[in-house]
């Protein structure tokens, strides 16, 4: 008696990452209003007892967050095509692959490879004709142009915004081009180790004792260096975007060169 049933590979899923619109940031006015709802969390949260500088991150984090989703919202999820045919043959392509790896049958494994790869080729096919009619659209969007030299900077502008992949070129130390990808990969171990641990480097750790700083960290050296952080950039460990503490209220910062000291003095 045969039996029905599947069985499906479970894939870990990935870590949920912040859900907050950051890039309203951009907005000077959602800067103002994000950075007095901070205030307003910051002064009515109440502290912890342990008032370690572990507990005071976390604290930091909760409030940037609780005021960033209700300052900055969510983000909205798009589609990555909107074209409804990619989107039906994406969703076929990963039934597929799921019976796939349901599937102990190497005869028929190699049928629904064969299945997976006709739809990812026609998937292809059809972003290429995408890109090729986006491509005779802004040609023709040129053409249209009275002045040539408009015409000329138009066509660059373009031709700046093709992602177009430059080959990785590695040199060895005799200038010489290495030839193979492991090549290149032992030639670049090679000058880190070079350069991070010379052959005078020793693995004797040094000790400090914690000690008072003879000037402590204070609150317009924390601002000014979050002033200098760049927007747009990734979250670390903490899903913690630059701009949730560039636009914080000061007591944040504040509380950023209270944790500084306190580690110093610890």
């Amino acid at each position: 008696m045969k039996s029905d049933i599947k069985w499906y590979k479970l894939k870990q899923q990935k870590q949920s990452s912040m859900n907050i619109n950051v890039q309203n940031f951009a907005y000077k006015i959602k800067q103002d209003e994000y950075r007095n709802k901070t205030h307003e969390i910051y002064t009515t949260t109440n502290k912890q007892e342990e008032n370690t500088a572990q507990n005071k991150w976390q604290e930091i984090i909760t409030i940037c967050k609780k005021a960033g989703e209700e300052i900055l919202g969510k983000k909205t999820r798009q589609n990555k095509s909107g074209n409804l045919e990619i989107v039906a043959l994406s969703k076929e392509k990963q039934k597929i692959r799921l019976d796939i790896d349901a599937c102990r049958d190497a005869g028929r494994r190699k049928t629904l490879k064969k299945d997976r790869q006709s739809i990812k080729k026609k998937i292809d096919k059809i972003l290429k004709e995408e890109e090729a009619e986006k491509l005779d659209h802004q040609l023709a969007e040129i053409e249209n142009l009275k002045n040539d030299s408009t015409k000329y900077h138009q066509a660059i502008r373009h031709l700046k915004t093709l992602n177009k992949k430059k080959p990785l070129v590695v040199y060895d130390t005799n200038q010489k081009i290495a030839g193979t990808p492991n090549e290149q990969v032992k030639i670049i171990r090679d000058h880190f180790e070079t350069m991070l641990a010379p052959e005078d480097h020793t693995n004797e750790k040094k000790h400090y004792k914690p000690c008072k700083m003879s000037s402590p960290f204070t609150i317009e050296e924390i601002r000014k260096a979050a002033a200098r952080m760049k927007n747009g950039k990734s979250p670390g460990i903490d899903d913690l975007n630059a701009e949730f503490i560039k636009y914080a209220t000061p007591e944040i910062h504040q509380t950023i060169a209270d944790i500084f000291n306190t580690a110093a003095d610890t």
